[in-house]
C-alpha cells in the first residue's frame, strides 16, 4: 500500500486541554479523571509493536478498529486534537486491519474482492461461513461509519483523498462487490431485513464519499491518480458506474420510506458505535453543554451553562482552528486562535473570526 502509516512514526504528543468548570468541583474532576483515561488509551494505541501483534490470542482474527476511534470517542479526539493526529492513527487501524486480510490472500484490491471463496447454493452454506459474512459486513460497517464521521466533522477532502485513496478503494470495492452483485453471482444468503438494510445505508454513503475524494484527486493530484489507477487496476468507468447504480437504488428506496436528513444520519454514526464511558462522558459536555453541532454546513454553537455552574470554558478543535470558547451567566465569549478565518453560528448568529479576534456575545 502506498504511503503506508507506520506505527513506530506515530507518537500521541498532544494531550487534551482541561474543560474549566467553575462551581461544581466534582464534574471538573470526573472530566480531567476521562481525559487522563482517554491520554492513557492513545498512548497505548501509538505504541504498536511487533511485541504487542505476536502476543495476540488469536493472530488469525483481524484487529477490530478500537473504540477510542469510533462514534462519540472520535468525535472527542477530534474535538480536543488535532485532526492530524487523530487522522493518521484512524487510517493506520484501518491498514492493519485490511492489511491482514491481504495476509490472508482476501485481498480487497482487486475488483472482485475473494472474501467468500465458497461457490455453493444457499442451502449448502455452513452457519459458521454465514457467521463470517455477518462479520465481515459488521466490522466493514463500523470502519465505514468512522471515516464518514472523520469527513463529516474535519471536511478535509485533501487530507482523506491524498494520502488514503488505496484505503478508501478497498472499502468501496467491498461493499460493491457485496451489495451489487456478488452475492447474487455466488448465490449467498445476504437476506433482506433491518440489519443488512442498515448497512446498506452505509455502503451507499460511504461511496458517495468515494467518488467525491475520486473527483478531487481527479482535479488536484491527476498524476498521483493516475499512478494509482494503474497500481491498482482501477477501472474507474466500469467500477464506479456499479456504484452509482447501488448509490441511485438506495436513493430511491430511502425516498420510499421516511427521509433522513444529514444530522439524523450523522447521529446513526455516533450512536451505533461501541461507547467507550469515559468518551461519553466527555461527548455529553460537547453536544449538551458546549451545545456543538457538526453539519455539512459547518459548526453550530449552542451553549448554556447548567444549574449551580459560575462558568465553563475550553478549547474547542474544528476544522484545523482552535476555538477557545466560555460562558458565564452573563456573557459566552468566543475567541480564534487559529491563523485563518473561520465562519460559524452562535446561538442563531452567523459570524467570521478573524485570526487572533475575540467575540463577546450578552445573554
Amino acid at each position: 500500500m502506498q504511503n503506508q502509516l507506520q506505527p513506530e512514526s506515530l507518537q500521541h504528543i498532544y494531550k487534551f486541554e482541561p474543560v474549566n468548570v467553575v462551581g461544581d468541583p466534582a464534574t471538573e474532576e470526573r472530566m480531567l479523571k476521562s481525559m487522563e483515561e482517554i491520554n492513557l488509551g492513545l498512548q497505548s494505541l501509538t505504541r504498536e509493536s511487533s511485541k504487542k501483534k505476536s502476543m495476540q490470542k488469536n493472530p488469525d482474527q483481524p484487529m477490530p478498529l478500537p473504540e477510542l476511534l469510533q462514534g462519540k470517542a472520535l468525535i472527542v479526539l477530534l474535538a480536543n486534537l488535532p485532526e492530524e493526529e487523530v487522522g493518521e492513527l484512524l487510517y493506520m487501524k484501518i491498514q492493519e486491519f485490511l492489511d491482514h486480510k491481504n495476509k490472508h490472500q482476501l485481498s480487497v484490491f482487486s475488483e472482485t474482492p475473494a472474501f467468500y471463496p465458497e461457490n455453493k447454493p444457499v442451502s449448502e452454506i455452513s452457519e459458521d461461513h454465514r457467521k463470517i459474512i455477518d462479520n465481515e459486513m459488521e466490522m466493514m460497517g463500523v470502519i465505514s461509519q468512522s471515516l464518514l464521521l472523520f469527513h463529516h466533522y474535519t471536511g478535509n477532502m485533501e487530507f482523506i483523498s491524498s494520502r488514503t485513496f488505496e484505503i478508501h478503494l478497498a472499502i468501496s470495492r467491498f461493499w460493491a462487490s457485496l451489495l451489487s452483485g456478488w452475492f447474487k453471482v455466488k448465490n449467498l444468503p445476504f437476506e433482506p431485513g433491518e440489519k443488512n438494510s442498515n448497512h446498506c445505508a452505509i455502503a451507499s454513503r460511504f461511496l458517495e464519499l468515494s467518488l467525491r475524494i475520486i473527483a478531487y484527486m481527479k482535479a488536484e493530484n491527476a498524476w498521483t491518480y493516475k499512478d494509482l489507477k494503474e497500481k491498482n487496476r482501477f477501472s474507474e468507468l466500469r467500477e464506479t458506474a456499479v456504484w452509482k447504480e447501488f448509490i441511485t437504488a438506495e436513493s430511491k428506496k430511502s425516498c420510499s420510506k421516511t427521509g433522513k436528513q444529514d444530522s439524523s444520519l450523522y447521529d446513526e454514526d455516533i450512536n451505533q458505535a461501541i461507547q467507550n464511558q469515559h468518551a461519553e462522558y466527555l461527548y455529553g459536555f460537547l453536544s449538551d453543554v458546549a451545545g456543538v453541532v457538526v453539519t455539512e454546513k459547518g459548526l453550530n454553537l449552542l451553549p448554556v451553562l447548567p444549574e449551580n455552574w459560575v462558568s465553563w470554558s475550553f478549547k474547542l478543535h474544528f476544522r484545523k482552528s482552535v476555538l477557545d470558547i466560555g460562558i458565564t451567566d452573563r456573557n459566552f465569549q468566543i475567541a480564534n486562535q487559529s491563523e485563518k478565518p473561520i465562519s460559524l453560528k452562535v446561538i442563531g448568529q452567523e459570524m467570521t473570526l478573524n485570526p487572533g479576534e475575540n467575540k463577546t456575545i450578552k445573554l
